[in-house]
């Protein structure tokens, strides 16, 4: 169940001025409740593989249930919060949810690169050189680690 104060919040931000503002607002409201902003960084509206990266992994798919629930509350409220404006349609909201996403996706690659070159100025070595460690599990093992027995790994 959505709570009072997120759906006030979808309420008053659908209410703007700017008609694609307001829709993304309200939109970014309701997904804002219902994920982290991490896990709307590791899902896509559309669950496939960017066509334009080769060999890249598709990300889950967002929930269906999700987004019909959120289409079918804009779309209900939408000619009263812009009266008249009967223009909304579930392709827009799409539109507006995929902005939402690719945010957060745009948002959590900014915040890895900050890591790794923070990493980088801490151990001297360039921040392109610590993505790719950071995305490897060959990291060479420390003296502590040959000393754990294998019910300290569990």
């Amino acid at each position: 169940m959505v709570g009072y104060n997120s759906l006030r919040d979808a309420c008053i931000f659908g209410r703007g001025g700017n008609s694609t503002d307001a829709l993304n607002a309200s939109v970014g409201a309701i997904i804002d409740f219902f994920m982290a902003r991490e896990e709307q960084a590791s899902v896509s509206l559309s669950g496939r593989r960017c066509p334009s990266i080769p060999d890249s992994i598709p990300k889950k798919k967002f929930p269906e249930d999700l987004k019909k629930a959120i289409q079918n509350f804009i779309i209900a409220r939408w000619p009263k919060w812009h009266t008249g404006d009967k223009s909304m349609t579930p392709l827009r909201v799409n539109a507006s949810i995929k902005a939402k996403l690719n945010g957060a996706h745009i948002a959590s690659k900014k915040t890895q690169k900050k890591v790794a070159a923070a990493i980088g100025d801490i151990i001297g070595e360039n921040s392109e050189d610590i993505d790719v460690i950071l995305m490897t599990d060959e990291n060479p093992q420390s003296a502590d680690d040959e000393n754990l027995s294998e019910d300290d790994l569990i």
